[in-house]
């Protein structure tokens, strides 16, 4: 589940497709909630919809962050590829996840009020 409170509709859209893309590709062989990097929002390398990610980014004049405190990460770890000349890449991808309501969300970002 994602936390889409105050999301833009074009962040909404590519953040849906986003994860589309990552369900479609190769097989996660672990799946695990860990503690979060104090400093961890996004990072250019694991959201490509930002050219420049801080806690406080600012996009067409707009400055954005969280919609949710980060408590947790998810870690997805995938199978091994194969990436070429006999040698194989094992990739992981890591959301910041917050909690609303009792329940936890992939948290998006906002912008701020």
């Amino acid at each position: 589940m994602t936390c889409w409170d105050r999301v833009p509709d074009k962040l909404k859209k590519d953040g849906k497709q986003q994860y589309a893309t990552i369900v479609a590709g190769p097989r996660a062989t672990d799946i695990k909630l860990i503690n979060p990097d104090p400093k961890h929002e996004w990072k250019v390398d694991e959201d490509q919809r930002f050219d420049e990610i801080n806690p406080d980014w600012k996009a067409a004049g707009v400055t954005y962050h969280s919609n949710l405190s980060v408590i947790k990460q998810l870690k997805i770890t995938f199978a091994p590829m194969d990436a070429g000349g006999g040698t194989s890449v094992t990739i992981d991808v890591t959301y910041p996840v917050g909690e609303k309501d009792g329940k936890l969300y992939l948290v998006e970002p906002a912008p701020v009020k």
